[in-house]
């Protein structure tokens, strides 16, 4: 017969198994890097939730508790669901597209997710946890890097940025900035604990996921670092060296300026920088002009539908509503947009007011909370901000979710 310990063990090791959908894929179907890698990831939280609403029932202990993270979620998924109902395509709007699969049948599961996590406490090893997540954005870092060196050895799938097993170069940056932050926090956590060996390798590993990043070329994620590392930067300056260490941080913060200055002066003159990856991509053309049209057109689209929005996943129909021929000239994929590239915007396109001031409101209690963490505060603090920056030029997928 199954005890609590067993269902409890059944519940843990279940949630390292979601640690692995990142590594699926699947090369045989239509979407290879998605449709697996999500689908696995709701069968197994669908099994994770029946133990655990059997726990619940029978076990006080797992029964949901209101904190202030767990009611803002509860608000988001309310209004998430109200902008489908009076949204323009409901059945979109639940199940998505095949491409996203990030429909409320997703949220669903992430809310669900959220409540099974919430509920173990200190029944799990969380620094483990975070470690083999880590471990695991080592392999999905390292993936890409095999298949750039040695071509078709997994799939054909091969671009001048770093995708691997996420499947977009944008999609498999967030993943690492996340697990970037994490080993920095670990590297140091046991550092503090003396034990240098495995502070030296969550040192590697969030060293190689921060090249890998750099090699993704995607400049929003390299914005997020910068404001995350700033951040971090700033903290342990003027809270722990200032006094000690004043005239090294100016002259780092002298550098960093200067080189600022001479690359913004010189991007569009100096050939050099167009061999640089990621750097070349802040050169000359920007080529965000079709970026700008979405973000106008989700702005204008608003308008017409301000309190529930055209529907979660819905941004399809209003940017085809006011399609804009002329983007054709940076390429026919710039003519389809079913995302605007920026959460906050995708928000209030999407759900309106109700959806979007509920999204911001979990952001707040997320970031106000940190405040009460023990360990990590300001690893997760510069997180945090790194994230809410870079999603003014992306979206979230079941990776980042």
């Amino acid at each position: 017969m199954l005890t609590k310990n067993h269902l409890e063990r059944c519940l843990i090791v279940g949630l390292y198994l979601l640690l692995l959908t990142p590594l699926l894929f699947q090369q045989s179907l239509i979407h290879p890097l998605i449709t697996l890698k999500t689908v696995i990831f709701q069968v197994i939280v669908e099994i994770l939730a029946a133990i655990y609403i059997y726990l619940a029932i029978f076990y006080k202990e797992y029964r949901p508790q209101i904190t202030p993270v767990s009611l803002s979620i509860l608000i988001l998924l309310i209004a998430v669901f109200l902008s489908g109902i009076f949204g323009v395509d409901f059945y979109r709007s639940f199940w998505s597209v095949s491409e996203r699969m990030t429909g409320i049948f997703l949220w669903l599961h992430l809310g669900t997710l959220f409540f099974i996590l919430r509920s173990l406490g200190n029944k799990i090893n969380w620094t483990r946890y975070f470690s083999f997540s880590v471990l695991i954005s080592f392999f999905a870092a390292l993936f890409p890097v095999v298949q750039l060196i040695f071509p078709g050895v997994f799939f054909d799938k091969i671009t001048g940025r770093l995708s691997g097993t996420i499947g977009n170069p944008i999609f498999l940056s967030i993943y690492l900035f996340f697990h970037l932050f994490i080993g920095l926090w670990l590297a140091t956590d046991f550092w503090k604990k003396k034990n240098n060996l495995l502070a030296s390798l969550f040192a590697i590993a969030a060293g190689f996921n921060l090249v890998v990043i750099f090699l993704t070329q995607t400049r929003g994620t390299f914005i997020g670092l910068l404001a995350g590392f700033l951040f971090l930067f700033t903290t342990f300056a003027f809270k722990n060296f200032w006094k000690t260490k004043k005239y090294i941080i100016i002259a780092v913060l002298i550098f960093l300026i200067s080189f600022a200055s001479f690359f913004i002066f010189t991007r569009d003159t100096y050939s050099f920088w167009q061999k640089v990856p990621l750097v070349s991509r802040f050169v000359g053309d920007l080529s965000v002009g079709p970026r700008f049209f979405s973000w106008e057109t989700s702005l204008k689209t608003f308008l017409e539908k301000p309190v529930f929005g055209w529907g979660w996943e819905n941004f399809y129909y209003a940017f085809n509503k006011h399609y804009e021929p002329s983007l054709l000239k940076y390429g026919f994929g710039e003519t389809y947009f079913d995302k605007p590239h920026n959460v906050y915007l995708e928000f209030l396109t999407n759900t309106g007011l109700l959806g979007f001031l509920a999204y911001l409101w979990l952001l707040f209690v997320v970031f106000r909370g940190t405040a009460n963490l023990k360990e990590g505060k300001i690893f997760i603090q510069a997180l945090l901000i790194g994230y809410l920056i870079q999603k003014f030029f992306a979206f979230d997928t079941l990776t980042s979710y």
